[in-house]
């Protein structure tokens, strides 16, 4: 069985910093318009997301490395992008921070999938995946924007998109609901956006069944005698 977490165990959780730090980025940046200090209030959570990958990823040397090889650049070029909105230097940090995303998304899943038992910070865990699917798919969204203005309609016709229209859209898509406000409009976008209602999908099917097979396992376990 699951058992209730206490505050003692909920300090000594991996994901839990993780999981308050997406769900912030997601509650906050729909009030964030497209301003120097709104961007600068979006990189502050975009760093807490960061950091918690890093902590995260902070139980092996080669881990640690990697995420600050990541984090560190990310965080120089999205200031540079606070100076030069729209330019290089913006792709280039969002770019490092889905790869940032993608790699402690590894290590969460990695940590979920292998675990022998199911307990608070494994539910926690497979949670904070989920929604970082969500938040690697709005960094490579505003990427291929950047590139291609022609590739989405946005919301309202506006020419720069707000991080959170991207999101919504991400966020839409991973469910598959799909309202199609937002529609992708070139051949990868399109493709793109696909691949995430299929990633999504897939995540809920298998992780599941994964999480409901360790736990049969589990309270198999218990009650052999002795």
């Amino acid at each position: 069985m699951i058992r209730t977490p206490t505050l003692h165990s909920l300090r000594r959780s991996r994901f839990l910093f993780l999981l308050v730090a997406v769900v912030l980025l997601l509650l906050v940046s729909p009030i964030l318009e497209d301003s120097p200090l709104h961007r600068a209030y979006l990189i502050v959570l975009f760093a807490l997301v960061a950091l918690s990958a890093v902590r995260i990823a902070s139980n092996r040397r080669s881990h640690r490395i990697v995420a600050l090889a990541l984090g560190v650049p990310w965080l120089v070029l999205s200031l540079s992008a606070l100076v030069w909105p729209g330019s290089i230097p913006e792709v280039g940090a969002y770019i490092l921070f889905v790869a940032l995303n993608t790699y402690a998304l590894g290590i969460v899943l990695g940590a979920v999938v292998g675990a022998e038992e199911v307990d608070f910070d494994i539910l926690l865990g497979a949670a904070s995946a989920y929604l970082l699917l969500a938040i690697i798919w709005t960094a490579s969204y505003q990427v291929i924007h950047q590139l291609d203005p022609e590739a989405y309609s946005l919301v309202h016709g506006e020419a720069r998109p707000y991080f959170h229209q991207f999101l919504y859209f991400s966020l839409v898509t991973l469910t598959t609901l799909g309202y199609g406000d937002i529609t992708p409009l070139s051949p990868f976008a399109q493709i793109w956006s696909t691949l995430e209602a299929v990633v999504g999908t897939l995540y809920i099917a298998l992780l599941v069944a994964r999480l409901v097979g360790m736990y049969q396992s589990q309270r198999s376990r218990l009650r052999k005698p002795g």
